[in-house]
């Protein structure tokens, strides 16, 4: 989905007490340059899809889903322009807002939002890219309130174009300014821009301090480039910072360019600009939600929508996107060939706004990390069904006091003192552990616009990182060393023990009532350090795969499985089923780790509590980051760059009350 955006001519049709309504150019074929390329939409009945135009177009504002203002009806092509009547609610407040301020020649900007089906690339002999929209879907149509700096190169020029004086019945003569006329104007605005940007760049350079060769050759270069004088600061900022006096002090202290913005035709007001990092952040914003649209990681269908109305670079090569990043940092193309393009754009920090890497791969790396995201939340692991989950605040040894041991509570006789409750120091230590892997993007796969390098890899990582937490989960901690857990410091006794804390069974048996009801009672009758009962009840059947369906039957059949039920004569004869006592009490938990044979053989099954009930296993991610982060590696080059994929993270037994093991053996 990309942004068209042409400037509409209006003129008035009629009004009514709900609405006021004006014929407008939606679209044409001008080329419009853009900072990577030049675009062309094609207009006509093959090329553009009018199913949704027929039944007409929400008119918005500034591509915003939110703020409704209208409708367009009446579409069709008119030779190789889309034409519609625009139509302001006047009711609304903002539509008749809008329409006022149509009226009184203080907006016409007019944007259409369309759908790409079919692009094509072109290259002419002197690297100059054309991209070809030949099928395209029109979505919606909005009022653009500001049209954006031209030094950018990312909109389309504008000519002039104000309403038609009904009262006075001009008919089409007039105030409105026809396209021929516009594009007169155009021609003598767009000399007298160049004539005032040349001027002030040789007036900016003539008041620096910096008097040497290299700062003449910035000076001739902004001006042969058509940097603004913006750019030019930001550049000579650079170029003086490498300058100092004998004394060693700066030549001199940074400056900001602050200038007036010539008199709009429409009637806007002369304001100062500044070209700073908002600008880049907006930018950068772009190409990113274009990425991840293009990735397809935003799941959600309304933020897609919102995407789709505002992203412009969602069908545009990676190649492509390099170009108009190192133009926008000052970087001449001349003579530069696609992969001097992409290397350069891995290297090229953008000058002037306290950027200490490349936007480009920071953009890369923001993509990867949601990519990485998703991967990881979308990985079918079963730890975070049954384990508490917690926060650690730094890498050193911290401690988790044992919810069990908190004191009773005392009987208060009238007007008794209340006296104050305590923990005890059982508790068990807890102490996050860094796990990570690099992954490269290289300069290749970029000039081939290959988006697995952001996308799927950092996908299969994310996936990647929740495995390794599970793993930590039920290999290191649930099963232990010697497959019995890892010894509690507060006993120093395995987690499952089938003597000290009575949560093991060995020589046991698959799951089945008799078997559920010997762990429901070893747990009930837990006792915390005071010795008073806990009454713990499991919520967690936990098996492997081998034994899902088993554990699926007991935990969800109304009546007892076979072999639990009644009988009622002497030669066995099959009375009627007996009740499930278990129905609906467990959530059957099944993870393949326990298949393997270091569980037992594939007949090893656990019993955990709720963890808001009991202690049981912890994972805690450091300072509550629950997802892996992205990285940038330091050592970059024109090759490639490389990215850290990490995830800081500690599992731990808290407690074994809340536990209970048969191996099933």
């Amino acid at each position: 989905m990309d942004k068209f955006e042409h400037t509409i001519e209006l003129q008035r049709l009629a009004s009514t007490d709900q609405s006021v309504r004006y014929s407008a150019v939606l679209s044409t074929e001008t080329p419009v340059k853009r900072g990577y390329a030049t675009e062309i939409l094609e207009h006509s009945a093959d090329s553009i899809d009018m199913t949704r135009a027929k039944r007409g177009l929400p008119l918005l504002v500034n591509h915003n889903m939110e703020a409704l203002i209208g409708r367009v009806s009446d579409i069709k092509l008119d030779g190789k322009k889309l034409r519609g009547l625009v139509e302001f609610d006047t009711q609304d407040p903002d539509g008749a807002k809008w329409a006022e301020k149509v009226n009184r020649g203080f907006a016409g900007d007019i944007s259409i939002s369309g759908e790409v089906m079919d692009m094509v690339r072109e290259e002419d002999n002197n690297g100059n890219v054309t991209y070809r929209v030949k099928k395209w879907t029109p979505i919606e149509v909005s009022m653009a309130s500001v049209a954006s700096d031209p030094a950018a190169g990312i909109n389309r020029s504008y000519k002039e174009v104000k309403k038609m004086d009904i009262e006075n019945g001009n008919g089409d003569g007039g105030n409105v300014v026809t396209f021929e006329r516009g594009v007169n104007k155009g021609k003598g605005d767009g000399v007298a821009a160049e004539r005032q940007r040349v001027d002030e760049i040789m007036a900016y350079f003539e008041t620096r301090k910096l008097k040497t060769k290299e700062a003449g050759d910035l000076m001739r270069r902004c001006i042969a480039d058509g940097f603004s004088v913006e750019r030019a600061a930001m550049l000579y900022a650079d170029l003086a910072e490498q300058g100092v006096t004998e004394q060693g002090q700066p030549i001199e202290q940074p400056v900001t360019v602050s200038r007036a913005v010539p008199q709009q035709p429409y009637g806007g007001r002369r304001v100062d600009v500044t070209l700073g990092r908002d600008e880049w952040d907006g930018w950068s914003e772009n190409v990113r939600d274009s990425l991840l649209l293009r990735t397809g990681f935003v799941r959600n269908v309304e933020e897609r929508r919102k995407l789709q109305a505002n992203v412009e670079f969602a069908h545009v090569p990676l190649s492509d996107i390099a170009r108009d990043y190192l133009r926008r940092t000052g970087v001449s193309l001349r003579g530069m060939t696609p992969k001097d393009i992409v290397g350069q754009a891995l290297i090229q920090r953008n000058i002037g706004v306290g950027q200490t890497a490349s936007d480009f791969t920071s953009i890369l790396a923001n993509v990867a990390e949601k990519a990485a995201g998703v991967g990881y939340d979308e990985a079918a692991e079963t730890w975070r069904m049954w384990c508490r989950i917690g926060s650690v605040s730094d890498f050193k040894q911290g401690k988790r006091v044992n919810l069990s041991a908190f004191s009773n509570l005392d009987e208060v006789p009238d007007g008794g003192n209340y006296k104050v409750g305590k923990f005890s120091d059982v508790g068990e230590p807890i102490q996050a552990k860094e796990y990570a892997k690099n992954f490269v993007i290289s300069r290749q796969a970029l000039i081939n616009d290959d988006t697995d390098a952001f996308s799927r890899i950092p996908e299969a990582m994310g996936r990647a990182a929740a495995r390794k937490v599970g793993d930590v989960v039920y290999i290191t901690t649930l099963k232990g060393a010697a497959g019995v857990g890892p010894t509690l410091s507060q006993d120093a006794t395995a987690l499952f023990d089938a003597s000290t804390h009575a949560n093991y069974v060995t020589s046991g048996a698959a799951p089945s009532i008799d078997t559920l009801n010997a762990g429901f009672v070893a747990m009930a009758t837990q006792t915390e350090p005071s010795g008073q009962t806990i009454n713990v009840e499991p919520a967690y059947l936990i098996v492997p795969k081998a034994l899902q369906t088993t554990a699926l039957v007991l935990a969800n059949s109304i009546n007892a499985p076979e072999g639990g039920r009644q009988h009622t004569t002497a030669d066995d004869t099959r009375g009627p089923s007996a009740a499930n006592p278990f129905y609906k009490r467990l959530t059957v938990v099944a993870d393949s780790r326990l298949d393997n044979s270091a569980f037992k053989g594939a007949t090893g099954w656990y019993l955990a509590a709720a963890p808001n009930q009991a202690d049981t296993i912890e994972v805690a991610f450091l300072q509550g980051a629950e997802t892996p982060t992205i990285r940038q590696e330091e050592q970059i080059s024109r090759s490639g760059v490389t990215y850290l994929v990490r995830l800081d993270f500690a599992v731990a037994a808290l407690d074994y009350r809340g536990l209970y093991y048969n191996d099933g053996d």
